[in-house]
């Protein structure tokens, strides 16, 4: 009788040992996958602040005032 529980015990701890690293293996899928989609967003959001610092750039000298077209001031 003393085999049959032993059996059983060793049947029932494989199980479950097979249960948790089944669930061990999906959550570091389900990690793996939201740091993929972090990696991805963080790049997105690196192509969007070179575009960014480009139209900065671009506006910053269309707007520089030309010092060599200004007329001094006469006075009489």
């Amino acid at each position: 009788m003393d085999f049959m529980w032993n059996n059983a015990d060793i049947t029932f701890t494989l199980i479950a040992t097979i249960i948790v690293l089944l669930v061990m293996l999906y959550a570091m899928s389900m990690m793996s996958r939201q740091l993929r989609l972090l990696q991805y967003q963080v790049s997105v959001i690196e192509t969007d602040l070179k575009l960014i610092e480009e139209q900065l750039k671009l506006v910053s000298n269309r707007e520089k005032i030309d010092l060599s077209q200004i007329k001094p001031i006469e006075t009489d």
